[in-house]
């Protein structure tokens, strides 16, 4: 009776790893360049990138809750886009990720990336 459950913990083990490793690779890359607010984004198999002008980018931060289960949620917003970044961080991290995007924002704006 041992051997179907080693089986079952063999086939477990298999997919768990399948599914982690699909997820390793997972990414957001952000670069403020030439006028342009550039996000590149890869989840498993899906990529994509995004791109926004400088002067009509902006920075929302959301926060939802003040205990356990709070929520933070950072995203970059212009007319006709919307992206949320720094999924893969934790809530403190994230909020720490909205000021420092704020502040790198307004300081290429008056630089005249």
């Amino acid at each position: 009776m041992v051997l179907p459950f080693v089986g079952l913990e063999v086939a477990a083990v298999t997919v768990a790893f399948l599914c982690y490793g699909r997820h390793a690779a997972d990414f957001e890359r952000i670069e403020v360049r030439g006028g342009q607010v550039m996000v590149a984004l890869q989840e498993a198999t899906q990529r994509s990138e995004v791109s926004f002008d400088l002067p009509w980018v902006r920075v929302e931060v959301t926060q939802r809750g003040v205990d356990l289960g709070a929520r933070v949620k950072v995203e970059l917003v212009s007319a006709r886009q919307r992206v949320e970044v720094g999924r893969y961080l934790v809530d403190v991290r994230r909020a720490v990720l909205g000021q420092e995007l704020r502040a790198t924002l307004e300081s290429a704006t008056q630089r005249g990336m």
